[in-house]
């Protein structure tokens, strides 16, 4: 089973938390995956920080999609967030 896992989180804020002794949400939801299924693959992609899937990767390669979780909001003013908005129509 193929398994594409959503990083949501930035690469410094995942490095961040390596240094405080935490473990990667890549870690974290590999560890989980293997639990559940010995032979799972898994494929991660850092879309928090803009990565595409490589030239001849497509989603229906995968079997699955696991989104992580971020420190990020709709509402920050950071590169990622401004190229991966949708329309939010809110009152500030």
């Amino acid at each position: 089973m193929n398994i594409m896992i959503f990083q949501s989180a930035p690469e410094a804020s995942q490095r961040a938390t390596g240094e405080f002794g935490g473990r990667t949400n890549e870690a974290l939801f590999n560890e989980a995956l293997q639990f559940c299924d010995q032979d799972v693959r898994t494929f991660t992609l850092n879309v928090a920080d803009g990565e595409r899937l490589p030239q001849g990767m497509n989603l229906s390669d995968f079997h699955g999609v696991v989104i992580t979780g971020s420190p990020l909001s709709v509402y920050d003013d950071t590169p990622g967030m401004q190229g991966n908005r949708v329309n939010v129509i809110s009152e500030r």
